[in-house]
């Protein structure tokens, strides 16, 4: 267990320590619902999230941290072990000091945005293309 992520609760954080907490967090869940517990009873999912952070707090934030796993450069960026400016800004597209949850929102939007549009314009050449030849079935019934 990191000590360090347990000494600021209720303090605002970084971005950064926020993922560190959510994925120690979800490793002891799954560690525990994973394992036989032989002495005693095992820790509740809400017992292991109040060592490092509220309920409330772990919830809103798993909102939106669990659409980092689709962004591999994003949780490259959260584990990394020095700053490093240009990384970070060739990420963001801006430096900033300190990144918090807010930010990370905006981020995933504009990347979702990206996506969807990047989807619309695929749909649209596809759409740009000559029209197939269509088969007329005979009406079935008494009318022709």
């Amino acid at each position: 267990m990191d000590q360090s992520l347990i000494n600021n609760k209720g303090s605002r954080v970084s971005l950064e320590t926020i993922w560190k907490r959510y994925t120690a967090i979800t490793k002891a869940i799954s560690m525990v619902s994973s394992s036989d517990w032989e002495s005693g009873r095992k820790p509740t999912d809400s017992e292991i999230i109040a060592i490092y952070s509220s309920k409330s707090a772990f919830y809103d934030q798993s909102k939106v941290l669990q659409h980092v796993r689709l962004f591999p450069s994003m949780i490259d960026w959260l584990e990394r072990l020095e700053e490093d400016v240009d990384e970070t800004t060739s990420l963001w597209g801006y430096y900033k000091g300190v990144y918090g949850l807010k930010d990370l929102e905006k981020w995933l939007e504009q990347k979702q945005k990206g996506s969807k549009a990047d989807r619309k314009g695929k749909k649209k050449a596809d759409e740009s293309s000559p029209p197939s030849k269509r088969i007329h079935k005979k009406s079935v019934g008494g009318r022709k």
